[in-house]
Protein backbone atom coordinates (compact mmCIF):
# COMPACT_ATOMS: atom_id res chain seq x y z
CA UNK A 1 0.00 0.00 0.00
CA UNK A 2 2.74 2.49 0.27
CA UNK A 3 3.04 2.47 -3.34
CA UNK A 4 -0.58 3.38 -3.60
CA UNK A 5 -0.37 6.51 -1.50
CA UNK A 6 3.04 7.35 -3.17
CA UNK A 7 1.63 7.32 -6.30
CA UNK A 8 -2.03 8.05 -6.12
CA UNK A 9 -2.07 10.22 -2.79
CA UNK A 10 -4.65 12.93 -3.60
CA UNK A 11 -5.73 10.90 -6.39
CA UNK A 12 -7.60 8.40 -5.13
CA UNK A 13 -10.83 8.41 -2.99
CA UNK A 14 -11.32 4.74 -2.15
CA UNK A 15 -9.43 1.52 -2.02
CA UNK A 16 -11.35 -1.72 -2.44
CA UNK A 17 -9.97 -4.84 -1.17
CA UNK A 18 -11.03 -8.23 -2.90
CA UNK A 19 -10.10 -11.38 -1.40
CA UNK A 20 -11.97 -14.57 -1.79
CA UNK A 21 -11.07 -14.79 1.86
CA UNK A 22 -12.97 -13.22 5.17
CA UNK A 23 -10.37 -10.34 6.11
CA UNK A 24 -10.28 -9.70 9.88
CA UNK A 25 -10.24 -5.83 10.11
CA UNK A 26 -9.20 -6.25 14.19
CA UNK A 27 -5.56 -7.60 13.36
CA UNK A 28 -2.72 -5.26 13.63
CA UNK A 29 -1.39 -5.48 9.73
CA UNK A 30 -5.08 -4.59 8.47
CA UNK A 31 -5.22 -2.12 11.32
CA UNK A 32 -1.42 -0.28 9.86
CA UNK A 33 -2.61 -0.65 5.94
CA UNK A 34 -6.31 1.37 7.47
CA UNK A 35 -4.29 3.96 8.92
CA UNK A 36 -1.65 4.45 6.23
CA UNK A 37 -4.68 4.85 4.24
CA UNK A 38 -6.45 7.01 6.26
CA UNK A 39 -3.13 9.13 6.94
CA UNK A 40 -3.14 9.63 2.84
CA UNK A 41 -6.97 10.71 2.89
CA UNK A 42 -8.00 7.10 1.22
CA UNK A 43 -10.57 4.95 2.42
CA UNK A 44 -10.17 1.09 2.76
CA UNK A 45 -13.52 -1.18 1.92
CA UNK A 46 -12.97 -4.76 2.05
CA UNK A 47 -15.02 -6.55 -0.10
CA UNK A 48 -14.70 -10.43 0.61
CA UNK A 49 -16.05 -13.71 0.06
CA UNK A 50 -19.91 -13.43 -0.74
CA UNK A 51 -20.02 -10.14 -0.64
CA UNK A 52 -17.66 -10.56 -4.12
CA UNK A 53 -20.99 -13.29 -5.55
CA UNK A 54 -23.47 -10.97 -4.54
CA UNK A 55 -21.73 -7.46 -6.79
CA UNK A 56 -21.00 -10.39 -9.41
CA UNK A 57 -24.81 -11.68 -9.60
CA UNK A 58 -25.51 -7.72 -10.49
CA UNK A 59 -23.09 -7.93 -13.70
CA UNK A 60 -24.12 -10.48 -15.73
CA UNK A 61 -21.42 -11.42 -18.19
CA UNK A 62 -19.19 -11.66 -15.29
CA UNK A 63 -21.75 -13.74 -13.63
CA UNK A 64 -21.85 -15.90 -16.51
CA UNK A 65 -18.15 -15.97 -17.82
CA UNK A 66 -16.51 -16.70 -14.44
CA UNK A 67 -19.68 -18.71 -12.25
CA UNK A 68 -22.06 -19.55 -14.87
CA UNK A 69 -24.86 -17.43 -12.70
CA UNK A 70 -27.68 -17.89 -14.88
CA UNK A 71 -30.61 -20.33 -16.01
CA UNK A 72 -29.70 -19.94 -19.54
CA UNK A 73 -28.26 -23.53 -20.44
CA UNK A 74 -29.15 -26.06 -23.08
CA UNK A 75 -32.15 -27.30 -21.42
CA UNK A 76 -33.69 -23.47 -21.33
CA UNK A 77 -32.99 -23.13 -24.95
CA UNK A 78 -34.37 -26.74 -25.98
CA UNK A 79 -37.11 -25.97 -24.21
CA UNK A 80 -37.88 -22.76 -25.32
CA UNK A 81 -37.47 -24.22 -29.46
CA UNK A 82 -40.28 -26.61 -27.79
CA UNK A 83 -42.91 -24.27 -26.77
CA UNK A 84 -42.60 -22.28 -30.19
CA UNK A 85 -42.37 -25.30 -32.05
CA UNK A 86 -45.57 -26.60 -30.41
CA UNK A 87 -47.15 -23.58 -30.94
CA UNK A 88 -46.34 -23.04 -34.79
CA UNK A 89 -48.81 -26.16 -35.11
CA UNK A 90 -48.86 -27.30 -38.71
CA UNK A 91 -46.92 -24.78 -40.22
CA UNK A 92 -43.88 -26.87 -38.80
CA UNK A 93 -43.02 -30.25 -39.95
CA UNK A 94 -40.35 -32.30 -39.21
CA UNK A 95 -40.04 -33.25 -42.91
CA UNK A 96 -38.28 -30.58 -44.56
CA UNK A 97 -36.82 -30.22 -47.73
CA UNK A 98 -34.38 -27.60 -47.78
CA UNK A 99 -34.83 -24.30 -50.41
CA UNK A 100 -32.12 -22.30 -51.90
CA UNK A 101 -32.35 -19.80 -48.99
CA UNK A 102 -31.33 -22.31 -46.30
CA UNK A 103 -28.18 -22.32 -47.79
CA UNK A 104 -27.70 -18.91 -47.24
CA UNK A 105 -29.61 -18.35 -43.83
CA UNK A 106 -27.08 -20.96 -42.70
CA UNK A 107 -23.89 -18.88 -43.77
CA UNK A 108 -25.58 -16.32 -41.59
CA UNK A 109 -25.94 -18.15 -38.55
CA UNK A 110 -22.09 -19.65 -39.08
CA UNK A 111 -22.88 -23.15 -37.70
CA UNK A 112 -20.39 -25.33 -37.66
CA UNK A 113 -21.78 -27.76 -40.65
CA UNK A 114 -21.08 -23.82 -42.70
CA UNK A 115 -17.52 -23.40 -41.85
CA UNK A 116 -16.98 -27.66 -42.51
CA UNK A 117 -18.95 -26.61 -45.92
CA UNK A 118 -16.70 -23.69 -46.61
CA UNK A 119 -13.22 -25.18 -46.13
CA UNK A 120 -14.49 -28.36 -47.87
CA UNK A 121 -14.96 -26.43 -50.51
CA UNK A 122 -10.83 -25.87 -51.37
CA UNK A 123 -11.05 -30.23 -51.18
CA UNK A 124 -13.53 -29.79 -53.85
CA UNK A 125 -11.89 -26.94 -56.50
CA UNK A 126 -8.72 -29.39 -55.95
CA UNK A 127 -10.45 -32.67 -57.08
CA UNK A 128 -12.17 -30.73 -60.39
CA UNK A 129 -8.39 -29.84 -61.01
CA UNK A 130 -7.26 -32.94 -61.19
CA UNK A 131 -10.21 -34.78 -62.74
CA UNK A 132 -10.79 -31.92 -65.15
CA UNK A 133 -6.99 -31.14 -65.95
CA UNK A 134 -5.67 -34.90 -65.80
CA UNK A 135 -4.01 -35.60 -68.95
CA UNK A 136 -3.63 -31.22 -69.37
CA UNK A 137 0.13 -31.81 -69.95
CA UNK A 138 1.59 -28.59 -71.15
CA UNK A 139 -0.08 -26.88 -68.12
CA UNK A 140 1.04 -29.42 -66.06
CA UNK A 141 3.33 -27.96 -63.90
CA UNK A 142 1.39 -24.99 -62.87
CA UNK A 143 -1.81 -26.79 -62.30
CA UNK A 144 0.17 -28.87 -59.94
CA UNK A 145 1.30 -25.57 -58.28
CA UNK A 146 -2.03 -24.00 -58.33
CA UNK A 147 -3.58 -27.11 -56.36
CA UNK A 148 -0.44 -26.81 -53.76
CA UNK A 149 -1.51 -23.26 -53.18
CA UNK A 150 -5.01 -23.73 -52.28
CA UNK A 151 -4.25 -26.89 -50.11
CA UNK A 152 -1.93 -24.82 -48.03
CA UNK A 153 -4.55 -22.21 -47.51
CA UNK A 154 -5.19 -22.15 -43.84
CA UNK A 155 -8.94 -23.47 -42.63
CA UNK A 156 -11.41 -20.81 -41.13
CA UNK A 157 -13.36 -20.81 -38.33
CA UNK A 158 -15.69 -19.07 -36.38
CA UNK A 159 -13.48 -16.27 -36.12
CA UNK A 160 -11.82 -16.27 -39.17
CA UNK A 161 -14.52 -16.86 -41.07
CA UNK A 162 -14.82 -14.00 -43.25
CA UNK A 163 -10.80 -14.85 -44.63
CA UNK A 164 -12.41 -16.94 -47.07
CA UNK A 165 -13.65 -13.74 -49.10
CA UNK A 166 -10.01 -13.34 -49.70
CA UNK A 167 -9.49 -16.73 -51.20
CA UNK A 168 -9.81 -16.21 -55.03
CA UNK A 169 -7.86 -13.12 -54.26
CA UNK A 170 -5.26 -14.78 -52.85
CA UNK A 171 -4.62 -16.91 -55.53
CA UNK A 172 -4.64 -14.57 -58.02
CA UNK A 173 -1.86 -12.53 -56.66
CA UNK A 174 0.02 -15.33 -56.37
CA UNK A 175 -0.13 -16.25 -59.98
CA UNK A 176 -0.79 -13.20 -61.18
CA UNK A 177 2.76 -13.51 -63.46
CA UNK A 178 1.11 -16.57 -64.79
CA UNK A 179 -2.76 -15.58 -65.82
CA UNK A 180 -0.62 -12.73 -67.67
CA UNK A 181 1.18 -15.95 -69.87
CA UNK A 182 -2.05 -17.23 -70.08
CA UNK A 183 -3.89 -14.29 -71.40
CA UNK A 184 -1.08 -13.55 -73.84
CA UNK A 185 -1.12 -16.85 -75.41
CA UNK A 186 -4.97 -16.64 -76.00
CA UNK A 187 -4.37 -13.56 -77.66
CA UNK A 188 -1.49 -15.29 -79.79
CA UNK A 189 -3.76 -17.78 -80.63
CA UNK A 190 -6.87 -15.90 -81.21
CA UNK A 191 -4.85 -13.79 -83.25
CA UNK A 192 -3.83 -17.37 -85.26
CA UNK A 193 -7.62 -18.27 -85.83
CA UNK A 194 -7.70 -15.10 -87.84
CA UNK A 195 -5.89 -16.25 -90.77
CA UNK A 196 -7.58 -17.40 -93.72
CA UNK A 197 -5.39 -20.82 -94.78
CA UNK A 198 -6.32 -22.61 -91.10
CA UNK A 199 -7.62 -26.01 -91.81
CA UNK A 200 -10.83 -26.92 -89.47
CA UNK A 201 -8.93 -29.21 -87.59
CA UNK A 202 -6.37 -26.66 -87.05
CA UNK A 203 -8.67 -24.14 -86.12
CA UNK A 204 -10.98 -26.58 -83.84
CA UNK A 205 -7.75 -27.65 -81.80
CA UNK A 206 -7.27 -23.61 -80.95
CA UNK A 207 -10.50 -22.91 -80.11
CA UNK A 208 -9.92 -25.73 -77.54
CA UNK A 209 -6.88 -24.50 -76.43
CA UNK A 210 -8.16 -21.10 -75.95
CA UNK A 211 -11.10 -22.78 -74.01
CA UNK A 212 -8.82 -24.17 -71.52
CA UNK A 213 -6.63 -21.79 -71.22
CA UNK A 214 -9.55 -19.81 -70.30
CA UNK A 215 -10.79 -22.01 -67.50
CA UNK A 216 -7.45 -22.68 -66.08
CA UNK A 217 -7.15 -18.78 -65.70
CA UNK A 218 -10.73 -18.82 -64.22
CA UNK A 219 -9.78 -20.96 -61.55
CA UNK A 220 -9.55 -18.87 -58.78
CA UNK A 221 -13.21 -17.47 -59.24
CA UNK A 222 -14.05 -21.40 -57.91
CA UNK A 223 -13.23 -20.34 -54.64
CA UNK A 224 -15.29 -17.02 -54.48
CA UNK A 225 -17.96 -16.47 -51.91
CA UNK A 226 -19.34 -13.16 -53.93
CA UNK A 227 -23.23 -14.26 -53.03
CA UNK A 228 -22.44 -15.04 -49.35
CA UNK A 229 -20.55 -12.15 -48.27
CA UNK A 230 -23.45 -10.06 -47.17
CA UNK A 231 -24.61 -12.81 -45.21
CA UNK A 232 -21.27 -13.65 -43.18
CA UNK A 233 -20.84 -10.33 -42.60
CA UNK A 234 -23.91 -9.12 -41.05
CA UNK A 235 -25.64 -9.10 -38.01
CA UNK A 236 -29.48 -8.69 -38.69
CA UNK A 237 -31.19 -10.58 -42.05
CA UNK A 238 -34.86 -9.88 -42.79
CA UNK A 239 -36.46 -12.54 -44.76
CA UNK A 240 -39.69 -11.92 -46.56
CA UNK A 241 -41.95 -13.45 -49.11
CA UNK A 242 -45.53 -14.24 -50.02
CA UNK A 243 -47.74 -16.36 -47.53
CA UNK A 244 -46.72 -19.72 -47.24
CA UNK A 245 -43.51 -20.15 -49.02
CA UNK A 246 -41.93 -21.61 -45.70
CA UNK A 247 -40.45 -18.89 -43.86
CA UNK A 248 -41.61 -20.68 -40.40
CA UNK A 249 -40.26 -23.69 -41.44
CA UNK A 250 -37.37 -22.37 -42.57
CA UNK A 251 -36.83 -20.45 -38.99
CA UNK A 252 -38.07 -23.58 -36.73
CA UNK A 253 -35.81 -26.28 -39.13
CA UNK A 254 -32.46 -23.84 -38.83
CA UNK A 255 -33.37 -23.45 -34.84
CA UNK A 256 -33.93 -26.60 -34.05
CA UNK A 257 -30.53 -27.61 -35.96
CA UNK A 258 -28.67 -25.28 -34.02
CA UNK A 259 -29.39 -26.43 -30.55
CA UNK A 260 -29.70 -30.21 -31.62
CA UNK A 261 -25.84 -29.92 -32.72
CA UNK A 262 -25.09 -28.08 -29.59
CA UNK A 263 -25.22 -24.20 -30.49
CA UNK A 264 -27.61 -21.32 -28.99
CA UNK A 265 -30.86 -20.43 -31.27
CA UNK A 266 -34.30 -18.55 -29.44
CA UNK A 267 -37.43 -19.01 -32.03
CA UNK A 268 -40.29 -16.19 -31.04
CA UNK A 269 -43.67 -16.13 -32.71
CA UNK A 270 -45.18 -12.91 -34.32
CA UNK A 271 -48.18 -13.71 -32.58
CA UNK A 272 -46.85 -14.04 -29.23
CA UNK A 273 -46.48 -10.37 -29.43
CA UNK A 274 -50.53 -9.58 -28.28
CA UNK A 275 -49.92 -5.77 -26.36
CA UNK A 276 -48.56 -2.59 -26.90
CA UNK A 277 -45.88 -3.14 -24.83
CA UNK A 278 -41.91 -2.54 -26.47
CA UNK A 279 -40.70 -5.35 -28.03
CA UNK A 280 -38.02 -5.76 -25.54
CA UNK A 281 -40.42 -6.25 -22.66
CA UNK A 282 -42.58 -8.60 -24.77
CA UNK A 283 -39.57 -10.56 -25.71
CA UNK A 284 -39.01 -10.92 -21.48
CA UNK A 285 -42.57 -11.77 -20.95
CA UNK A 286 -42.54 -14.27 -23.36
CA UNK A 287 -39.33 -16.18 -22.22
CA UNK A 288 -39.79 -15.70 -18.42
CA UNK A 289 -36.84 -13.37 -17.82
CA UNK A 290 -37.10 -11.12 -15.11
CA UNK A 291 -34.11 -8.71 -16.24
CA UNK A 292 -33.67 -5.90 -18.58
CA UNK A 293 -33.26 -6.81 -22.11
CA UNK A 294 -29.55 -5.06 -22.23
CA UNK A 295 -28.34 -8.08 -19.54
CA UNK A 296 -30.14 -11.12 -21.65
CA UNK A 297 -28.08 -9.56 -24.30
CA UNK A 298 -25.09 -9.85 -22.40
CA UNK A 299 -25.71 -13.32 -20.89
CA UNK A 300 -26.26 -14.29 -24.99
CA UNK A 301 -23.35 -12.58 -25.93
CA UNK A 302 -21.11 -14.12 -23.13
CA UNK A 303 -22.78 -17.46 -24.04
CA UNK A 304 -21.44 -17.41 -28.01
CA UNK A 305 -18.34 -16.12 -26.81
CA UNK A 306 -18.04 -18.94 -24.39
CA UNK A 307 -18.98 -21.38 -27.09
CA UNK A 308 -17.33 -19.99 -30.54
CA UNK A 309 -20.49 -19.58 -31.64
CA UNK A 310 -23.04 -17.22 -32.84
CA UNK A 311 -26.18 -17.49 -30.50
CA UNK A 312 -29.30 -16.17 -32.88
CA UNK A 313 -32.48 -14.80 -32.12
CA UNK A 314 -35.71 -15.94 -34.94
CA UNK A 315 -38.37 -13.57 -34.92
CA UNK A 316 -40.94 -15.03 -37.34
CA UNK A 317 -43.92 -13.66 -38.42
CA UNK A 318 -43.83 -10.36 -37.32
CA UNK A 319 -46.79 -9.16 -39.49
CA UNK A 320 -48.90 -11.63 -36.84
CA UNK A 321 -48.38 -9.32 -33.92
CA UNK A 322 -51.47 -7.50 -32.96
CA UNK A 323 -50.01 -4.05 -32.27
CA UNK A 324 -47.85 -4.18 -35.79
CA UNK A 325 -46.92 -0.86 -35.10
CA UNK A 326 -44.73 -1.81 -32.16
CA UNK A 327 -42.05 -2.83 -34.83
CA UNK A 328 -41.82 0.58 -36.59
CA UNK A 329 -40.73 1.97 -33.44
CA UNK A 330 -39.21 -0.79 -31.80
CA UNK A 331 -37.14 -2.62 -34.47
CA UNK A 332 -34.42 -0.08 -35.08
CA UNK A 333 -33.93 -0.04 -31.26
CA UNK A 334 -33.33 -3.51 -31.26
CA UNK A 335 -31.25 -3.85 -34.12
CA UNK A 336 -28.91 -1.06 -32.83
CA UNK A 337 -28.41 -2.99 -29.63
CA UNK A 338 -27.28 -6.10 -31.43
CA UNK A 339 -25.11 -4.62 -33.77
CA UNK A 340 -23.00 -3.80 -30.82
CA UNK A 341 -22.54 -7.20 -30.23
CA UNK A 342 -20.22 -9.95 -31.86
CA UNK A 343 -21.93 -12.82 -31.04
CA UNK A 344 -25.24 -12.33 -31.71
CA UNK A 345 -27.53 -12.32 -34.56
CA UNK A 346 -30.83 -11.37 -35.42
CA UNK A 347 -33.37 -12.97 -38.01
CA UNK A 348 -36.47 -11.62 -38.54
CA UNK A 349 -39.62 -12.74 -40.98
CA UNK A 350 -42.48 -10.77 -42.57
CA UNK A 351 -45.04 -11.38 -45.21
CA UNK A 352 -44.07 -9.16 -47.85
CA UNK A 353 -47.44 -7.06 -47.87
CA UNK A 354 -47.30 -5.93 -44.65
CA UNK A 355 -44.09 -4.73 -44.72
CA UNK A 356 -45.32 -1.02 -45.10
CA UNK A 357 -47.19 -1.80 -41.63
CA UNK A 358 -43.67 -3.00 -39.58
CA UNK A 359 -41.28 -1.00 -41.51
CA UNK A 360 -40.62 2.60 -40.65
CA UNK A 361 -38.74 4.63 -43.15
CA UNK A 362 -35.31 3.98 -41.41
CA UNK A 363 -35.49 0.45 -41.90
CA UNK A 364 -36.76 0.96 -45.47
CA UNK A 365 -33.86 3.18 -46.13
CA UNK A 366 -31.44 0.98 -44.09
CA UNK A 367 -32.68 -2.03 -46.40
CA UNK A 368 -32.55 0.41 -49.97
CA UNK A 369 -29.16 1.59 -49.12
CA UNK A 370 -28.01 -2.16 -47.99
CA UNK A 371 -27.05 -1.42 -44.72
CA UNK A 372 -29.54 -4.03 -43.50
CA UNK A 373 -29.76 -7.58 -45.52
CA UNK A 374 -32.70 -8.25 -46.65
CA UNK A 375 -33.76 -11.67 -48.58
CA UNK A 376 -36.78 -13.20 -50.18
CA UNK A 377 -37.89 -16.62 -49.75
CA UNK A 378 -39.34 -17.66 -52.86
CA UNK A 379 -40.82 -21.06 -52.06
CA UNK A 380 -39.71 -24.04 -54.10
CA UNK A 381 -39.42 -21.80 -57.14
CA UNK A 382 -36.11 -22.39 -57.45
CA UNK A 383 -36.15 -25.97 -57.95
CA UNK A 384 -39.77 -27.24 -57.81
CA UNK A 385 -39.10 -30.33 -59.61
CA UNK A 386 -37.24 -31.98 -57.22
CA UNK A 387 -39.30 -30.48 -54.14
CA UNK A 388 -42.23 -31.72 -55.13
CA UNK A 389 -41.18 -34.89 -55.78
CA UNK A 390 -39.54 -35.50 -52.43
CA UNK A 391 -43.30 -34.33 -51.21
CA UNK A 392 -45.24 -36.62 -52.96
CA UNK A 393 -42.16 -39.76 -51.92
CA UNK A 394 -42.33 -38.63 -48.77
CA UNK A 395 -46.34 -39.45 -48.48
CA UNK A 396 -46.27 -41.98 -50.72
CA UNK A 397 -48.33 -40.56 -53.58
CA UNK A 398 -47.76 -41.42 -56.97
CA UNK A 399 -46.61 -39.55 -60.08
CA UNK A 400 -47.78 -37.35 -62.03
CA UNK A 401 -46.64 -34.60 -64.66
CA UNK A 402 -49.86 -32.37 -63.26
CA UNK A 403 -48.20 -32.12 -60.22
CA UNK A 404 -45.28 -30.35 -61.67
CA UNK A 405 -47.23 -28.27 -64.45
CA UNK A 406 -49.20 -26.55 -61.26
CA UNK A 407 -47.83 -22.97 -59.98
CA UNK A 408 -49.47 -23.32 -56.77
CA UNK A 409 -47.42 -26.59 -55.97
CA UNK A 410 -44.16 -24.70 -55.44
CA UNK A 411 -45.52 -22.92 -52.31
CA UNK A 412 -44.55 -25.27 -49.87
CA UNK A 413 -47.80 -24.58 -47.35
CA UNK A 414 -50.11 -25.80 -50.77
CA UNK A 415 -47.78 -28.40 -51.43
CA UNK A 416 -48.14 -29.53 -47.53
CA UNK A 417 -52.03 -29.22 -47.93
CA UNK A 418 -52.40 -30.74 -50.78
CA UNK A 419 -50.78 -34.06 -49.65
CA UNK A 420 -52.17 -34.34 -47.17
CA UNK A 421 -55.87 -33.98 -48.21
CA UNK A 422 -54.86 -36.14 -51.31
CA UNK A 423 -56.83 -39.24 -52.67
CA UNK A 424 -55.73 -41.94 -54.55
CA UNK A 425 -56.14 -41.13 -58.27
CA UNK A 426 -57.66 -37.50 -57.89
CA UNK A 427 -54.53 -34.70 -59.23
CA UNK A 428 -57.25 -32.30 -60.30
CA UNK A 429 -55.51 -29.50 -58.41
CA UNK A 430 -58.59 -27.05 -58.48
CA UNK A 431 -61.27 -29.85 -57.33
CA UNK A 432 -58.75 -30.02 -54.43
CA UNK A 433 -59.38 -26.42 -52.89
CA UNK A 434 -62.54 -27.61 -51.73
CA UNK A 435 -61.47 -30.57 -49.69
CA UNK A 436 -58.23 -27.81 -48.52
CA UNK A 437 -61.26 -25.41 -47.44
CA UNK A 438 -63.11 -28.70 -45.69
CA UNK A 439 -59.70 -29.44 -43.99
CA UNK A 440 -59.24 -25.69 -42.55
CA UNK A 441 -62.84 -25.00 -41.35
CA UNK A 442 -62.48 -28.79 -39.12
CA UNK A 443 -59.68 -27.04 -37.44
CA UNK A 444 -61.23 -23.97 -37.41
CA UNK A 445 -63.94 -25.91 -35.67
CA UNK A 446 -61.95 -27.51 -33.38
CA UNK A 447 -60.15 -24.44 -32.29
CA UNK A 448 -63.50 -22.22 -31.57
CA UNK A 449 -65.31 -25.68 -29.88
CA UNK A 450 -61.84 -25.37 -27.51
CA UNK A 451 -62.19 -21.49 -26.67
CA UNK A 452 -65.84 -21.85 -25.84
CA UNK A 453 -65.04 -24.08 -23.32
CA UNK A 454 -63.46 -22.07 -21.26
CA UNK A 455 -65.63 -18.68 -22.35
CA UNK A 456 -69.02 -20.29 -21.55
Amino acid sequence: MEKVVRWYSGKLDVVYLYSNKNVTPASKQYKDIETLLKQANIELIPITNEEILDQVIMCPVIAEKFFNRHSLNKKWFDDQLKISLDSLGQRYSKFNVDTAIKTKLNYFVKNQSTIEKINFRKNEVVEEIQQRWQYQYLQGSLLTKICKEITSIEDINFYTISDCLQWSEKIKKIFEKDIADLNEQITAKKQKLNETTLENHDRNNLKNDIDQLTEIINIPSLLEFDEEADVLQKKVLIINGKAGTGKSQLFATTANLINSTGGSALLLLGHKFINNLSIQEQILSTIGLDISFDSFLQILECIGYENDCCVTIFIDAINESSYKEIWQTGLITIINKINKFDHIRLAVSVRSDYEPLVFDDSIKTKIKNKELLQMTHMGFQDDSFNAIKSFLDHYSIPFSPLCFLSYEMTNPLFLTLFCRVYEDGEFNIYGLFDKLIESVDKEVQKAINSMAQFLF
